[in-house]
Order: structure tokens, then sequence, then C-alpha cells
């Protein structure tokens, strides 16, 4: 669990990474005075997370779900990847059970943020190169975390264009899906415990 938490706590709340294919619906090319390209959103969205935490507010459990929910959660799209993760058993499940495993998936993000957050220490930050073209529609963003204690870390973001402006679908830590990460733990959350059902008849 501490890969996810870490991948998702790390910097912000927009920028993804290229470790899991994906091919979300693409929306129309936004113009510039629509919305601003993703290495903007990330500089941009790693400048608010620093301000908040230098002010103090980041030991405030309260000031900190608020933050988190103003200006991080809204750039990830945990619809798209609540499918992603529930991989092939998403067609057969219901509405209600899609919208159950979306929340828990939510929950998951956000607590560990929190989490995160909480002791969120860096001295600065590296920016890599873009990967990808965002008039394609998809970009991965890189950068490394330089902690004030420890080593270096690689965070990367991934990001389609949907047509609510640019949206995160994965989060690497040092190559490590966040996707694949969750893909598994749920799976091993839907298996069935041993004899909590009857068998098929026949057997």
């Amino acid at each position: 669990m501490k890969t996810a938490i870490l991948i998702l706590a790390s910097l912000s709340s927009f920028l993804v990474s290229g470790t899991v294919s994906a091919q979300p619906g693409y929306g129309p090319p936004p113009t510039a005075y629509q919305q601003p390209m993703p290495g903007e959103l990330l500089r941009d969205g790693i400048s608010k997370l620093l301000v908040f935490i230098q002010s103090g507010d980041g030991r405030d459990r309260a000031a900190m779900e608020v933050f988190v929910e103003r200006e991080i959660a809204p750039h990830f799209d945990f619809s798209y990847m609540t499918q992603w993760v529930a991989g092939p058993r998403f067609r057969y499940m219901n509405n209600q059970q899609r919208n159950e495993l979306e929340a828990r998936l939510r929950q998951e993000f956000i607590s560990s943020m929190l989490r995160q957050l909480a002791s969120y220490d860096v001295s600065r930050v590296q920016y890599l190169r873009p990967r990808g073209n965002p008039a394609s529609g998809e970009v991965d963003i890189g950068i490394i975390s330089h902690p004030r204690q420890g080593y270096p870390t690689r965070i990367n973001f991934r990001m389609y264009r949907s047509k609510d402006g640019w949206k995160v679908f994965d989060v690497a830590l040092n190559g490590q899906s966040a996707l694949m990460y969750y893909r598994n733990y749920f799976a091993r959350q839907m298996q069935p415990r041993p004899g909590a059902y009857p068998p098929p008849r026949g057997y």
C-alpha cells in the first residue's frame, strides 16, 4: 500500500505517468483561453501545494481535507480509473457496484494523499522534459522530488485531454503505477472467500 500512498501524495494534483497503457476518450482541442497546458497545470499545482504547506495549514487535518478536495481531487478522472482498475469485471457490474467501487477507489486516493501531505517535506522539484504532444490529447510529464532528507524520487504523471480539460488517469513512483497497484489490490478484494458461496451445480 505504501507505493500507492506515496505516488498519490507526492506532489500535485495534475499530471501522470506512462507505465500503464490506457486510452481514455479525447475531447476537442482546447483553445489558449479555455484551459492551461499540462506543464502549466503541474507547476501551478506544485506552487499551490508548497505555499499551502509552508503556511502551516498542512498540519491542520480539516484544512488539508479542504485543500485536497478543492485543489487536487477535481483533476483526477476517477470514473475512467475505476473502469481500468475493475478490468474485465467492469462490464458485468451493475451501476450500483460501479458507483461503490469508484467511491472506494476515490476514498483510497484521498486518504493516501491526506496521510502523505501531512508529512510532506521537499527542498526542490526538478521538472523533466515532457513525453508526448499535448496536441495529440495525451501527455506524460515527469518530475524529480528532492526531499530535505532521503533520496530523490521520480514521479511521472499521465494525463489526457477530456471535454472538461486535462485529467490525471495514472501516477507512477519510480516506475510503479498506481493504477496497476489498485487493479491488483481490488482484484484480491473481489475474490470470494472459500465457502462464501455454494459451488455451482454439477460440481
